[in-house]
């Protein structure tokens, strides 16, 4: 995306809201078109249950601006800046699910937090504010990724809460009587199906007022053979955000909003490797101090986890007592990460 969106690009398609907007809308073509394939694979099938709509509709628009804000702050600032900022994710995600009671807050579960939140950060800045400092400061950008920051970790809280929680009575059969019941909790599939139409439809209008105008401009300048580029550009990496898209709510069901939310570190972790293959980005003493740091959080907080499953077996099988929900897994989840 950081390469994709810039107006420097030779594509010249920096339009981050209508990409995503295309993204969606592939996302749920995909959807129904392996369905089959998906409910063979253990991810489930479509719940279709009218029950959803608003529900899971309200968590996709949450999604589009989400993506489609954190895309769109990639034209105007670096990607340092960008991760630098979302590090604050897991913070957010702690609170959240602490409020909506899908987690107990503990000092541990605060420590391992702060210290994944602190190693990112010193990872991407050095150290260093000088960024917020300067009179060329992209303004525009950050508070785009600022503000997504803050709607990802409510939509990322409430979408456990969903798939864990929330009450589905699918459509009633041929007599007349609900077809296979009132569950808790929907899986990933009927999440995407609700989510994603939601999620593209929330920018369609934003997208037409801020870069309907350029795109006609674009079309008009452009060769088949640049077309052609960007579109398969698009479609590639919508095929990507859907696998993405699936795994994420996959993983969230199975464990929980913040178990993803840490685990997503690593995957900034190689975000912050790419950006200095790709773009030439340096790492000083303070940033791979930060580095280690984040790992560190990272893997103390997987054997945390690990080590509460297992003295929750060793509870069940000894049969000490009621077992209590550990603060490391209330809200889902059978384990260490995997």
């Amino acid at each position: 995306n950081k390469w994709f969106f810039p107006s420097h690009n030779q594509l010249g398609f920096h339009f981050p809201l209508t990409v995503t907007c295309i993204h969606q809308m592939f996302v749920y073509v995909l959807v129904v078109l392996t369905e089959t394939q998906l409910r063979n694979r253990g991810f489930g099938e479509i719940a279709r249950a009218p029950s959803l709509r608003v529900p899971l509709g309200t968590l996709g628009a949450f999604c589009g601006i989400d993506w489609g804000l954190s895309n769109l702050s990639l034209r105007y600032i670096p990607l340092s800046l960008y991760e630098m900022t979302k590090s604050a994710s897991p913070a957010m995600v702690l609170l959240l699910s602490a409020a909506m009671g899908l987690m107990v807050f503990t000092k541990r579960i605060a420590a391992i937090v702060i210290l994944v939140c602190t190693g990112m950060f010193l990872s991407v800045s050095g150290g260093s504010l000088k960024v917020f400092r300067s009179e060329a400061f992209p303004l525009f950008g950050f508070t785009c990724v600022a503000t997504a920051t803050f709607i990802s970790g409510g939509r990322i809280v409430y979408a456990q809460h969903a798939l864990q929680r929330l009450t589905v009575t699918p459509v009633a059969g041929p007599e007349g009587s609900p077809a296979g019941g009132t569950t808790n909790g929907v899986n990933a599939v009927t999440m995407l199906y609700y989510s994603a139409p939601l999620s593209s439809l929330a920018l369609v209008l934003p997208a037409m007022y801020l870069e309907g105008a350029e795109i006609e401009q674009w079309f008009a300048a452009a060769n088949r053979v640049t077309i052609f580029k960007v579109a398969f550009a698009i479609i590639s990496s919508a095929s990507i955000a859907y696998s993405l898209s699936l795994s994420e709510f996959f993983a969230t069901r199975q464990t929980s909003a913040l178990t993803l939310c840490v685990v997503g570190v690593t995957k900034q972790l190689l975000l912050i490797g790419l950006a200095m293959a790709i773009f030439g980005d340096r790492l000083g003493i303070v940033n791979v101090a930060g580095f280690v740091i984040a790992l560190f959080g990272v893997s103390f907080y997987n054997y945390a986890k690990k080590t509460g499953a297992m003295a929750r077996e060793q509870q069940r099988a000894t049969g000490a007592g009621p077992v209590g929900e550990s603060e490391l897994q209330q809200g889902g989840g059978s384990g260490a990460l995997t």
